[in-house]
């Protein structure tokens, strides 16, 4: 009953260690009485051309800590839209977006 009441939601999506290149990892931070069920990464250009997307993978049960690795190389100094969706085991949709550029820390 506690998950239909506390709502989930991100605290941060770490960038850091994205530099554009394949390998390289988006980490996203949930919060949630009992985890998120899902996590889904999509990253588009400024003009909304796909990117890349798929799956993030949480890195220990009930971590909240969520990796994404991606697949496709962006240049260095490139703007884009990263889009991150969750949803909780009860049903509970969040959302989160950042508008960073490729290299550049946050």
């Amino acid at each position: 009953m506690g998950d239909f009441l506390n709502r989930p939601h991100f605290q941060y999506v770490d960038l850091l260690e994205y530099k554009g290149r394949v390998g390289d990892p988006i980490v996203i931070k949930a919060r949630d009485d009992l985890g998120l069920a899902d996590v889904d990464v999509e990253l588009v250009t400024q003009l909304g051309d796909p990117i890349e997307s798929g799956k993030a993978v949480e890195e220990g049960v009930r971590s909240g800590k969520w990796i994404y690795t991606a697949t496709v190389p962006v240049a260095l100094g490139s703007s884009f839209f990263i889009e991150v969706n969750g949803v909780d085991h009860a049903g509970t949709k969040i959302k989160i977006s950042e508008n960073p550029v490729v290299g550049e820390d946050e």
